[in-house]
């Protein structure tokens, strides 16, 4: 289940499992792809990890379940599908391209494949962007799908 995060600023802290090259790319994905839309977007340079005022969106490298090169899941729920705080992890030694970065990034904010869309659409419709699956090289944008999505919850 997606979960979207709990508040129309979104901060964000790439940890230094990430290599330097990657924390410039989620830099740029933010800023290019989400700050554009009506989410507040800021990087948080002191992250918090635990009480009321928690950093939104925590990206690390770290081994990913199943053979995926990317995963989102919400670490502090706050109700139904509202999360407080969520993780991104990267397969490590895995080049995390613009198109992943804003693919993770996207479940965060409760944006979905195709199948799970309401109504239920082909995985690899352009209007999802970088949503589409599988991931492809050419797919680093959000789409316009996905921007509507935003701009309408938050």
């Amino acid at each position: 289940m997606l979960c979207k995060t709990d508040s129309s600023y979104w901060s964000y802290y790439p940890q230094s499992s990430l290599e330097g090259a990657d924390r410039e790319r989620v830099a740029s994905v933010l800023a290019d792809e989400y700050a554009p839309t009506d989410l507040g977007v800021a990087y948080d340079a002191s992250p918090t990890y635990s009480g009321t005022d928690e950093t939104d969106l925590i990206l690390s490298e770290s081994a990913v379940p199943g053979g995926n090169e990317g995963i989102t899941w919400c670490n502090d729920p706050v109700s139904g599908y509202v999360c407080d705080q969520h993780y991104v992890d990267i397969e490590p030694n895995f080049y995390s391209s613009r198109g992943l970065i804003c693919h993770e990034a996207g479940h965060a904010l409760g944006l979905t494949h195709g199948a799970q869309a309401h109504q239920p659409q082909s995985q690899t419709d352009p209007a999802l962007g970088c949503l589409r699956t599988p991931i492809g090289s050419t797919q680093d944008n959000l789409g316009s799908q996905q921007v509507f999505n935003i701009n309408a919850n938050y």
